[in-house]
């Protein structure tokens, strides 16, 4: 019997499991052998794999909970665990017991605990928008280093944050060399480095360095002239227009002072003696200055096409160059009719250097006399005309035509062919009046009409407001927006039809190792001064919150506003993004999001939120407008006018886009907009025009201001705003009880939200 009970087991303990809990912990666990042959007990040995600095065993009996915890371990260190079953005195357990299988468990990664080391730095020959890093790496970097990354300060910017990675061109397990890219010439930057791993970045190693100046860099299109609606030069005797340089130079190798056109004739372009208009007119035609120099054109991020006046220059505009006194001026004088001529643009940086694009391609002015768009004007006017004479014959031939056939009479051919061509006029008139009813987007009303033509639409129940909304196009086909349906994007979209135009989507920094990871469902759109002004967005997904949160980071928006509650109509309108109570919560990896401040009104809930993220942070104002019903629109405009001008006043000098969202981004979103345009304009003008102002919203966000509703409580808005500035009209009651009875998506959130449920992540 005595044997039996000291015998050994016959195997090992079954189902070890080691699994690390920590950077300095590991949970052991394991079961008991298939067959026990007597008093069981265990020995765990644990032990430090790639040195001898750690060595411990436990014993542990079989009636005792077979697992342990191990703390104190190392950070980011190999151990290996074995467990011994065996009877009887420990000491016969490394003889006679039954060991498992080694395990070999790792302890989890902590944030580096130092910065790069001995950092230096080099500026790199003719580069003047990167510069060389050479470092140690961290000497306890707690993990495996998967970047390194620089916080980078502009000093005369202070708005201008950037997080660039470092690209390592040589690598030791003693030294980094690495280049820091995406500076600009001619500014001073404050930089942070620091390296991360899994468990997040480490601590950080500053530096200071001002960018060298070179010339700017060289163009790599032609200048273009500027034509007509039908594709025609603009270009006179005298004078050719030509599109302003908007996104043709850049600042990266230093600010630009100045940017002037130079003017030649064809075949003189390359005499190197530039002169004066007056000597290359009436003397040797050489190159010549048109102006003194205009500041570099701003360009704005996703504008590509052309738009208007502004982004016009007009060779050959000054005929006061003719006057005597101005022959060594530099002056923009009339060009001679009939001749070809070249321009190109030089931009001149703060330290004199300077660089030209290429010439034009040449462009021939007209003769004197009439102008080829005003010989055109004269033969339209004088054919309509005839038609008018046409048309009034043809109907009076008709008239006879009609009495005689009562009469029993018949008609000439010459009277036939009259009704033939009246017909046809009447299917020309018709095409063109379709044509031409495609092309009015604007329909500016006086101020003192407003009222009027509000009271005009409302008559039949609203009828010609209908007309007027159905002709307002949902979206511009000539736009695409094609990266929204990219597959790793499609998930992103709360609802698959409202997509961002390609040109102006806002674009997160990439991650170039996840397709797709600059994209989310954003749109800029331009305010009454500035473009640009709002970020229109759908509400967050809860897979999207990360992305919300990084577009609000990179772009350095300090208000967001929010037109829609969390939870609407018995669904989910948009994920709360923001924490419940004042604790911090991580959203995004490395973002860290705190409520600092609540106040809670009637209409409306104001929230300041802090972001944080590698040790930087900013504060943001959230502007939660509450009072906008579930069903409809609200009944009165006076808390949503209110709010508009409480959100307006307290940006006060703020220039950082504004983020709005609702829960598409375009119903409520747009209404917002357009109202925050529209009292701002009606201080500045005697006119205002809603319609105009939805399509030109609708140009850079597919269907804002989504429906009918919207669209009349809209033009109730700017009755009570024009009624509140003295003008004392009665105000018109629009009527909107046969609208809150639809008690349906499709007619009170637009079709998209009847036809598409939320998008599941």
């Amino acid at each position: 019997m005595l044997g039996s009970w000291l015998a050994s087991p016959d195997g090992p303990p079954e189902n070890v499991h080691v699994v690390a809990t920590s950077p300095f912990g590991i949970n052991i666990s394991w079961s008991e052998p298939a067959v026990i042959t007597g008093p069981m007990f265990y020995l765990i040995d644990v032990k430090s794999v790639d040195n001898d600095d750690f060595n411990i065993s436990f014993v542990k009996s079989n009636q005792e909970v077979k697992t342990i915890e191990i703390n104190d371990l190392k950070v980011f260190t190999r151990y290996s665990v074995v467990i011994t079953a065996f009877i009887g005195n420990v000491s016969r357990a490394y003889a006679e017991g039954k060991p498992s299988a080694k395990v070999v468990i790792t302890t989890l990664e902590s944030v580096p605990k130092d910065p790069p080391n001995n950092m230096t730095f080099q500026k790199i020959p003719d580069e003047v928008t990167k510069f060389q890093l050479t470092f140690l790496p961290p000497s306890q970097p707690n993990g495996n280093i998967q970047v390194y990354q620089a916080l980078v300060y502009q000093e005369d910017d202070p708005t201008a944050v950037h997080i660039h990675n470092l690209s390592i061109i040589q690598k030791t397990d003693t030294s980094v060399i690495a280049v820091l890219e995406g500076l600009k010439g001619g500014h001073t930057y404050n930089i942070s480095v620091y390296a991360i791993n899994s468990a997040g970045a480490g601590p950080k190693v500053q530096m200071r360095i001002t960018m060298d100046i070179k010339a700017p860099a060289r163009p790599k299109t032609k200048p273009i002239p500027v034509h007509d609606a039908t594709g025609k030069l603009l270009v006179t005797s005298t004078t050719i227009a030509i599109r302003m340089p908007i996104c043709y130079y850049n600042d990266d190798h230093g600010p630009i002072k100045n940017v002037q056109v130079l003017v030649s004739e064809t075949g003189a372009q390359q005499d190197g003696n530039v002169t004066k208009w007056y000597d290359a007119y009436f003397n040797k035609a050489r190159p010549y200055f048109t102006n003194e120099g205009f500041p570099n054109p701003p360009c704005i991020e996703g504008k590509t096409k052309f738009s208007g006046n502004e982004e016009i220059y007009v060779i050959g505009a000054d005929n006061a160059c003719m006057i005597p006194g101005n022959e060594e001026k530099i002056c923009n004088g009339p060009l001679k009719p009939k001749k070809q001529y070249l321009f190109k643009f030089r931009a001149t940086n703060v330290m004199g250097q300077f660089t030209d694009s290429d010439y034009s391609d040449p462009i021939k002015t007209l003769g004197e006399g009439l102008s080829e768009r005003t010989v055109e004007i004269i033969l339209s006017v004088t054919l309509c005309i005839l038609s008018i004479i046409l048309l009034g014959t043809a109907i009076f031939a008709f008239a006879r035509i009609r009495q005689k056939q009562k009469e029993g009479g018949t008609y000439s051919p010459r009277e036939a062919e009259i009704i033939d061509t009246k017909f046809k006029l009447d299917q020309l008139i018709t095409v063109a009046d379709l044509e031409l009813k495609d092309e009015r987007l604007t329909r500016p009303i006086s101020k003192k009409s407003f009222l009027q033509h509000v009271e005009e639409l409302c008559t039949n129940n609203n009828l010609k407001f209908q007309e007027e909304f159905s002709e307002l196009p949902k979206f511009l086909q000539d736009l695409s927006s094609t990266d929204a349906d990219l597959p790793w994007n499609r998930a992103k979209n709360r609802f698959p039809n409202i997509k961002p135009y390609n040109n102006n989507r806002v674009k997160l920094i990439a991650d170039a190792s996840i397709p797709g990871s600059d994209y989310i469902n954003a749109s800029y759109i331009s305010g009454y001064l500035c473009p640009n002004e709002f970020i229109a967005t759908q509400g967050p997904l809860p897979g999207t919150v990360g992305d919300f949160w990084r577009m609000v980071w990179e772009t350095r928006a300090k208000t967001l506003v929010m037109l829609t509650q969390c939870f609407e109509k018995g669904r989910i309108r948009c994920h709360q993004y923001w924490p419940e109570d004042n604790k911090p919560v991580t959203v995004f990896g490395d973002i860290v999001i705190t409520k600092l401040m609540e106040d809670i009104q009637i209409d409306w809930t104001i929230r300041d939120l802090k972001i944080e993220r590698h040790g930087d942070y900013m504060t943001v104002r959230q502007c939660n407008f509450t009072g906008w019903p579930e069903h409809g629109v609200p009944e009165n405009t006076t808390p949503l006018i209110h709010f508009v001008k409480l959100v307006r006043t307290s940006r006060a000098h703020d220039t950082t886009p504004m983020v709005v969202h609702c829960s598409a981004g375009v119903g409520r979103t747009g209404v917002f907009i357009a109202l925050d345009h529209l009292t701002q304009h009606i201080n500045d003008h005697d006119f205002v025009d809603v319609y105009g102002l939805v399509a030109e919203l609708r140009g850079e966000r597919m269907c804002m201001v989504q429906n009918l509703a919207q669209y009349i409580f809209l033009h109730q808005c700017i009755l009570d705003l024009l009624s509140n500035k003295g003008n004392h009209q009665p105000v018109c009651f629009v009527n909107y009880s046969t609208l809150q009875k639809m008690d349906s998506l499709d007619a009170m959130e637009g079709d998209v939200e009847l036809e598409w449920e939320e998008t599941t992540m």
